[in-house]
């Protein structure tokens, strides 16, 4: 149980970063759109708020990754070995595109792999939501219902993940204008409204997070018991 009981710890480990990283993010983003404070000081808050927010970009293909291998251990997923394999490497390729597109942000090739991102976790989505309805219509693959709603849950997840760059769109626009020309209503405006726009996405994630924390503990006791 050793190699189970390390999975779980990273498990949750990486649940308490994701959930921080967010409650991070979303405080930094108040600074971001405050109007009193300096340019300077709102580019410094963008940094940090950019910065914290790789914690939940990294946590989520983890929690993913742990996730899918902890519930083939408790038997809750009929899958094969070489299955779990193949979740690790789509695992590593979505931990490599997070940071590849963090790190391109901007540039043209940036560009194209946020796209290809975007589609790769359309995909996820998908075949998670797919998985979980076959395993309550058969009782097939997904053998217990619990793990289906995780999985239900997870890719509501990562579609609110998202809808906040979708809402995010309007953002960067509005505050290279405000960097390269200063403040002004509209422009501020422009900024709290996209930032606005995303918080019931961000509220959404926090409480998909926490009942799916619920779900796990309650099993993992089963499971030991």
């Amino acid at each position: 149980m050793i190699f189970y009981d390390s999975l779980n710890f990273l498990h949750m480990l990486f649940f308490v970063y994701w959930l921080g990283g967010d409650l991070g993010t979303f405080y930094a983003s108040r600074f971001v759109r405050n109007p009193k404070l300096s340019v300077d000081a709102r580019v410094t808050a963008l940094k940090i708020m950019a910065g914290v927010d790789m914690a939940p970009r990294i946590c989520m293909p983890m929690i993913f990754g742990l996730g899918i291998h902890l519930a083939y251990l408790e038997t809750g997923l009929a899958i094969s070995k070489s299955a779990v394999v193949l979740v690790w490497l789509i695992t590593l390729l979505w931990l490599g595109l997070v940071f590849a597109v963090h790190k391109k942000a901007g540039d043209p090739l940036g560009a194209k792999l946020a796209k290809f991102d975007i589609g790769f976790r359309i995909v996820l989505i998908a075949a998670m939501v797919a998985l979980a309805i076959y395993g309550f219509a058969t009782g097939e693959v997904v053998r217990f219902d619990w793990i289906g709603i995780k999985l239900l849950i997870m890719a509501a997840l990562v579609a609110a993940g998202l809808m906040i760059r979708v809402n995010l769109m309007p953002f960067a626009p509005a505050f290279g204008k405000l960097v390269a020309n200063g403040p002004t209503p509209d422009i501020n405006q422009e900024i709290t409204q996209s930032l606005r726009s995303c918080l019931p996405w961000v509220y959404l994630i926090w409480i998909g997070l926490i009942v799916n924390a619920a779900i796990g503990l309650n099993m993992y006791n089963l499971f030991r018991g």
